[in-house]
């Protein structure tokens, strides 16, 4: 049996839970999946089926720095170097 719950870690970081009586007493294995809140989301969007950089795609499109031949573009950003 499997029983996954959402829980807030406290400042003490201790924490208490109550099983179901159909649960006996006795041994368990327990574990604690930490997950920041950045990588949360990222594994959301993926469950979802979203790409974690989705968001920016075409964003660049407008921009006057990539406008007009990519190759001269190239070129004057490497000359700049």
């Amino acid at each position: 049996m499997t029983i996954q719950q959402t829980i807030e870690i406290p400042a003490d970081r201790r924490v208490y839970f109550d099983v179901p009586r159909e649960i006996p007493a006795g041994v368990a294995e327990v574990a604690i999946i930490f997950e920041n809140e950045a990588a949360a989301k990222t594994a959301k969007r993926v469950a979802e089926g979203r790409r974690p950089f989705e968001g920016l795609r075409g964003s660049l499109q407008n921009s006057g720095l990539f406008s007009g031949d990519p190759v001269k573009t190239i070129r004057k950003m490497r000359d700049e170097w």
